[in-house]
This record gives structure tokens, C-alpha cells and sequence, in this order.
């Protein structure tokens, strides 16, 4: 195992344990709020108000996106078939880092039959650029295609952010 393998597979065991509590909360929170919706080249478009004293952060983007893990036949996408899609596909995009969470979830696929499988939760945050909504979209037809999946849920939002 690499080494860029084991800093991500310690980084994941690690937000999980860090993130599991405030998650809920938050995933509470968004799971319940109206959503506003708008175009996702908006997301790029600075806001001055958005980080006023005293949080003194930047504005970034998070986004959050949604990997399914059954294939049409029938097998599941292997936790080293993702960490070699990570490697290959989001590191590169966003060398800064990323948070990648274990799940369970269910969907109504396109045949209109509820399909439970397990899931993996990719969470990226980055400076608001323009170039940014192809990486991603990128990442989302790559994982697609890849994996023969219907989609890849993406979760967008605009934060104040300080390290």
C-alpha cells in the first residue's frame, strides 16, 4: 500500500470519528432546509458579505458528492477499485485534500425500484474559480462511466472557511 494510500485511509478513519457527531446535526439541518436552488456557475461568483468579522475566513466552495457502490451486475465498486478512482481521478483535481466518509443509502433508480447499496461520501472544499464546476463534472462522468453508474449525486454550497 502506498503511502499516499495509508494517509487517506488515516485521514478517513479520522473524520469519521471527528465528523460523526457534528454530521448528523449538519446532515439534519441540510436534510430539512428549503433548498435554494441556483445555477451551479453561481457557486463561483464571490460574495463580499459572506465571511464578515469577526469569522475572518475566505469564501469557498464545498461540495459534496455521492458515489454509489452496486454495478448493473449485480457486484459492488471494492474499496480498492474506489481508493485507485480517488488516486486517479479527485487527488489530481484537488490536491488540497479531501474528506471521504463510508454510508449506506438508497435511491429510486431510472426502472422506479428502490436500490439500497452502500456509499461513499467524497467532501472537497476549494476557492471559489470557474474552472472548478468541470473538475468536478469531470470526476462525476469519470465514476460514471467507469462503474456503469445511472449517477453521482452532487451537493453544492458556499462557506466561510479558516484554517
Amino acid at each position: 500500500m502506498t503511502e499516499r494510500k495509508k494517509m487517506l485511509r488515516r485521514l478517513a478513519q479520522t473524520a469519521i470519528g471527528v465528523i460523526a457527531g457534528a454530521g448528523l446535526a449538519i446532515f439534519y439541518a441540510e436534510a430539512t432546509a428549503k433548498p435554494q436552488l441556483q445555477p451551479v456557475d453561481a457557486i463561483a461568483q464571490p460574495q463580499a458579505s459572506l465571511c464578515p468579522s469577526p469569522l475572518r475566513g475566505q469564501q469557498f466552495a464545498k461540495t459534496e458528492l455521492y458515489f454509489g457502490s452496486l454495478t448493473p451486475t449485480g457486484t459492488e465498486v471494492t474499496a480498492a477499485e474506489f481508493a485507485h478512482f480517488l488516486e486517479r481521478e479527485v487527488s489530481p483535481r484537488f490536491p488540497d485534500g479531501l474528506t471521504l466518509l463510508n454510508g449506506f443509502g438508497e435511491f429510486k433508480g431510472a426502472n422506479g425500484k428502490t436500490i439500497q447499496e452502500t456509499s461513499r461520501l467524497v467532501i472537497v472544499f476549494y476557492p471559489l474559480t470557474t474552472d472548478s464546476n468541470q473538475k468536478i463534472e469531470q470526476i462525476r462522468q469519470a465514476y460514471k462511466a467507469g462503474f456503469k453508474q445511472e449517477s453521482v449525486l452532487r451537493v453544492d454550497g458556499k462557506l466561510c472557511v479558516s484554517f
